[in-house]
């Protein structure tokens, strides 16, 4: 009886420092300390904003999206054919806006304005608010078409975009994360 109690003892005593604790914890070595943070849970946020008709996005957490994002000139003209493929293993939440890129001459990106891109089926039918994409799938939205302004479907006084280095850049749905393309080249007019 004896040793059945003490192995009792101890399987409670294992267990009790195995649950977690409530106390304080020390920062790990080199990690900035948090003053004045309290926690919160992302089911509670997302729930107080769904009651109050907000429309903001809940908190991203995780890994980014594991995306190819490519452009690629067409063989005539200057139109560049946009692909956005999921190649994780997880559905990826992805902005509808692109960003446009030139590299510089030091090979340094910067945004170019004013261009407006979007991710959406076709250009009779608006994006959505937010892409998702299952693994392994790829949109294929209408073509860039080398110009800048209102640059994916007719844009009759559009002036053609320079020719350089340039790549698209797309932020996941609540913006924690930029997913930069590979880069492509427009050559001259």
């Amino acid at each position: 009886m004896r040793t059945m109690t003490r192995t009792l003892f101890l399987w409670i005593a294992m267990l009790a420092s195995c649950s977690g604790s409530r106390g304080t914890s020390t920062p790990a070595q080199g990690a900035p300390e948090q003053v004045g943070e309290t926690p919160t849970s992302t089911t509670s946020a997302t729930t107080t904003a769904a009651d109050q008709g907000s429309t903001e996005a809940p908190a991203e957490t995780g890994p980014a999206p594991v995306l190819a994002i490519r452009g690629t000139p067409a063989r005539a003209g200057r139109e560049i054919a946009i692909v956005v493929e999921n190649r994780g293993t997880e559905l990826a939440r992805v902005s509808p806006r692109l960003v446009l890129e030139r590299a510089s001459d030091d090979g340094r990106f910067t945004r170019v304005d004013p261009v407006e891109l979007a991710l959406r089926p076709s250009c009779e039918r608006e994006a959505p608010a937010c892409v998702e994409l299952a693994p392994g799938a790829a949109l294929h939205p209408p073509a860039w078409l080398g110009t800048m302004g209102d640059a994916q479907c007719a844009c009759d006084r559009c002036a053609p975009a320079e020719p350089g280095t340039y790549r698209f850049v797309a932020t996941s749905c609540g913006g924690a994360h930029r997913l930069e393309g590979e880069p492509f080249e427009i050559e001259t007019r």
